[in-house]
């Protein structure tokens, strides 16, 4: 299998590894400079042959590399809990509209209103479609008759279920 860049390579020596993993995990504001600064202040033979280092052993690509993976890394992270808080928009959406359309339905029995179930399924609506990543304008719920409109992706989840 072969190594990522940013890891050990064949051609690294324990000293030359030890500086680029020191350089490589300063962020994306690091520089030979800098790494003197913080890690070689006492050893000043040591900035030169980082920059010796940092030549021969493509520390600036391999940096790089390492930059962009740990942002794929992110971006997965950041999407997977997109995803999650999605869903749990979505039924916590749908438990807000069932309970809206309960107190509408049975408002004798209830002691809501029934603009407050109205309230209830326009909130869990939007609830839904935001989890569908639909726009919330394209809710509308009003008058005593009960007008519900939906984006056609929510009637088509609703329709599967």
């Amino acid at each position: 299998m072969e190594k990522k860049p940013w890891e050990r390579q064949p051609t690294d020596t324990p000293k030359s590894w030890e500086a680029f993993k020191l350089y490589r995990d300063m962020g994306p504001l690091r520089s030979l400079r800098k790494l003197q600064k913080e890690h070689y202040i006492k050893r000043p033979s040591m900035v030169r042959q980082s920059q010796g280092w940092s030549s021969k052993y493509n520390w600036v690509e391999r940096c790089a590399d390492w930059e962009t993976y740990q942002d794929d890394l992110f971006v997965k992270e950041k999407l997977a809990k997109k995803k999650e808080f999605d869903k749990k928009r979505i039924r916590d959406g749908i438990k807000l509209y069932e309970k809206g359309f309960e107190v509408i339905k049975l408002k004798k029995n209830v002691k809501l209103k029934a603009k407050t179930g109205m309230d209830l399924m326009e909130t869990g609506a939007k609830f839904v479609t935001g989890g569908l990543g639909e726009p919330d304008e394209k809710i509308q719920v009003s008058g005593i008759g009960l007008v519900v409109n939906f984006p056609e992706s929510f009637k088509e989840k609703e329709k599967n279920k």
